[in-house]
């Protein structure tokens, strides 16, 4: 019971803040530069300007709320500054995504399954959908506070290849071409990492400032998604980085990756 009403909680946050934004794009508040720079550059990607928004809500709370989780908030929007300007050398992929694809978004026999399926998969949750980077959704739907599987990561990433080609009517002519493009986008994906734990991070911070009470369930998540993007491998500058080795995490005592 009280996981479900922890992650209640975590809905009903969201949704105030996709109302903090909704509010501040129909009075003309597109702008601004704290924690992420404004203007037309922040709609570019709608993941930057989501967490923009968050920081300008907890801006307005009592210090004492947000420092229950032991984060600088300064460090914080330095960080989402900082990684900003990575993902803009970067310059990864940007298509239409989820914005929040983990696994509990992730729906399994809820339909008929298509022919030839075995079952059905339906997505939902499309609150935070529009113009994200692609290694973000797909980084997430792997992520864990335990050890991600790189084949299974692997095998997704080939098969997403695969529907891709298919669904644009792609020419395929397989061999080493192939398997360079699913290393790029391997390591495209794992570039995304750092930013998948930031923006969880910002949302907790957020849930704090929303619910002040409920900070002694918020602020250890918090916490250990800030240290998991501070010990994720930084975006660096240039071209997205090759696939690298990953090294296996031990679990985490705050096993609650799917309420962010």
């Amino acid at each position: 019971a009280g996981s479900a009403a922890a992650l209640a909680s975590a809905a009903v946050a969201r949704h105030e803040a996709d109302a903090a934004t909704s509010a501040e794009a129909a009075a003309g508040g597109g702008g601004g530069s704290g924690g992420g720079g404004g203007g037309e550059a922040a709609e570019a990607v709608a993941l930057w300007a989501f967490i923009r928004k968050m920081l300008t809500h907890i801006r307005s709370a009592p210090e004492s709320a947000v420092a229950s989780a032991g984060i600088p908030l300064a460090a914080v929007e330095a960080e989402v500054a900082r990684m900003r300007e990575r993902f803009g050398e970067l310059q990864l992929p940007v298509v239409l995504g989820h914005g929040d694809l983990k696994p509990s978004n992730v729906m399994a026999g809820a339909d008929a399954p298509p022919p030839g399926a075995d079952e059905a998969v339906s997505f939902i949750d499309f609150e935070l959908a529009g113009a994200h980077y692609r290694g973000y959704d797909l980084y997430k739907l792997f992520r864990t506070s335990g050890e991600l599987s790189q084949p299974n990561l692997r095998a997704f990433l080939r098969a997403y290849l695969d529907e891709v080609r298919g669904a644009c009517d792609l020419s395929d002519d397989g061999g080493a071409s192939r398997e360079l493009e699913l290393d790029e986008v391997q390591a495209e994906t794992y570039a995304a990492e750092p930013l998948t734990w930031l923006e969880a991070a910002v949302f907790f911070l957020f849930a704090i400032r929303q619910f002040p009470d409920e900070a002694p369930t918020w602020a250890p998540l918090a916490a250990q998604r800030w240290e998991r993007c501070a010990a994720s491998p930084r975006p660096r500058r240039g071209p997205a980085p090759r696939p690298r080795p990953r090294r296996a995490r031990g679990p985490s005592s705050l096993p609650n990756d799917e309420q962010r």
